[in-house]
């Protein structure tokens, strides 16, 4: 799983769609809970983009 970090400074939409993806696989396809699940982030506009996908998937 590689993520382009070319030209991101404080978000990675690319980063973002992908822990989105994994968080979704980890609820649907491993049973794991949603109590269970942390994602971090130390930049603002990244928790956006992680939010926003997250919102996507779940909705």
């Amino acid at each position: 799983m590689g993520v382009n970090h070319q030209g991101c400074s404080q978000e990675a939409e690319g980063e973002a769609r992908l822990l989105a993806d994994i968080a979704a696989r980890l609820l649907h396809d491993y049973g794991v809970g949603a109590e269970q699940i942390a994602i971090l982030s130390p930049h603002r506009a990244q928790n956006n983009a992680i939010v926003g996908c997250l919102a996507h998937h779940f909705g």
